[in-house]
C-alpha cells in the first residue's frame, strides 16, 4: 500500500544507504500519543504513496511528515509509532505503512521515559543501537 515509504524505513533499517538508524534517537514521546524516532542527515524527503491505513492500532508506524504542520505530504527518515488504539486524528497527516509486531513491551517502556520541554524530548537519550531486516 505504500511502497516508497516501506522501501525508505527497510533501506535504513538495513543500512543500504549507507545511513542507518542506528545512532539515532527516540526525540520526541508523548505519552498515551505518540513517540518520533529517526532523524538520519541526508535522506531526500519523497512524496507519501498514500494515507489508506488508517490509525487504529496501538503500535502503528507512520513517517513523520518533512515539512511543518503535519501536512506537507512529503517525508524523510522520521518516523513515529501509535500508542493509543483509537489515533484518528493522525488519518490524512501522516503516512502508515506498518505495525510493531513484536516488542510492545519495549515500545511502552520508552513511553514512560521523562521528557521535557514543550518538544517532549526525552531528559535521558533514547537511541537505536541496532537495525536489520527480518524476512
Amino acid at each position: 500500500l505504500c511502497p516508497r515509504a516501506a522501501e525508505v524505513f527497510e533501506l535504513l533499517c538495513s543500512g543500504s544507504l549507507g545511513s542507518s538508524y542506528v545512532n539515532s534517537s527516540f526525540y520526541k514521546v508523548v505519552s498515551g500519543n505518540s513517540m518520533q524516532a529517526g532523524a538520519v542527515d541526508g535522506i531526500p524527503t519523497f512524496e507519501h504513496d498514500n494515507y489508506a491505513i488508517k490509525h487504529n492500532v496501538a503500535g502503528l508506524v507512520s513517517m513523520v511528515n518533512a515539512g511543518t504542520g503535519g501536512s506537507s505530504g512529503m517525508s524523510d527518515s522520521r518516523f513515529l509509532i501509535q500508542l493509543p488504539d483509537d489515533a484518528g486524528f493522525l488519518d490524512g497527516r501522516y503516512e502508515a505503512f506498518g505495525r510493531v509486531s513484536e516488542g510492545m513491551d519495549v515500545v511502552r517502556q520508552i513511553e514512560r521515559v521523562r521528557v521535557s520541554g514543550t518538544k517532549n524530548a526525552p531528559i535521558d537519550k533514547v537511541l537505536i543501537d541496532k537495525v536489520g531486516v527480518l524476512r
